[in-house]
């Protein structure tokens, strides 16, 4: 089941991850992270440490144990960096760095939207949005127990819900 949303200035979607995935959604959607800076908090669950090959393509690491890959290309896109799941992407129009770097897929069920509601997942989702606050990406994606595309422009969200199946 889909989902929609809105929290402050940011316009999400979210859905199961067996509703969804991180490959489908580069494939159908790829003009929404084409040009785009990308800081990728967590991959597979951790820090995505480049290996000799990503370094030479381009993709950076830094003391916070992000990697960064500026500008997103086809070429990139194509790339086998979207087969696994628990990953956390920030994306900017420019080339940023992230001001905080705390990872949030990796809470079990992590979601914006929870249909069961505790003390403590909705301390975690308050702690996520005061992150997305301070690093003021234009979009991230979230790929975990759920799949959630968030943005500041909700053309994009109207887009995918148009293109849903």
């Amino acid at each position: 089941m889909l989902r929609i949303d809105k929290f402050g200035e940011y316009h999400f979607l979210q859905t199961t991850k067996d509703g969804y995935d991180f490959n489908k959604f580069v494939l159908e959607f790829s003009g929404l992270l084409i040009e785009k800076a990308v800081g990728v908090l967590s991959f597979d669950g951790d820090s995505m440490n480049p290996t000799k090959e990503e370094f030479e393509r381009g993709w950076t690491y830094d003391k916070q144990e992000v990697a960064y890959f500026y500008p997103l290309d086809e070429n990139e896109l194509k790339e086998n960096i979207f087969a696994n799941c628990y990953d956390e992407w920030y994306l900017f129009d420019k080339k940023s760095k992230l001001k905080s770097n705390h990872i949030f897929v990796t809470y079990s069920g992590f979601g914006l939207i929870n249909p069961i509601e505790s003390i403590l997942m909705k301390s975690v989702r308050l702690r996520f949005w005061n992150q997305i606050k301070l690093n003021n990406p234009t979009s991230f994606i979230i790929n975990g127990d759920n799949f959630i595309y968030g943005t500041k422009n909700k053309v994009e969200i109207d887009t995918i819900k148009k293109s849903w199946r």
